[in-house]
């Protein structure tokens, strides 16, 4: 087997992983908008910065493996 090659298993890890990044996302940004506390809000903006790259990075390996990240980002 090819170093490059992902088994049928890390493809699975790799949408389930997506898929939790996603959920991280969308939650982040939504405590984001209602917190109050500055220092607060910043954190919560820095972790959707950090989950926006993390799924950013995922999707380029996951095409790279032909693995289809539509329907997991949504």
């Amino acid at each position: 087997m090819d170093n490059k090659t992902l088994s049928q298993m890390e493809k699975l890890q790799m949408q389930e992983l997506m898929k939790t990044q996603a959920l991280c996302l969308k939650k982040a940004k939504m405590y984001a908008n209602q917190a109050q506390d500055t220092e607060i809000k910043q954190v919560l903006e820095i972790l959707t910065s950090r989950n926006e790259g993390h799924i950013y990075n995922l999707s380029l390996v996951m095409q790279e493996n032909g693995i289809s990240t539509d329907e997991l980002i949504q």
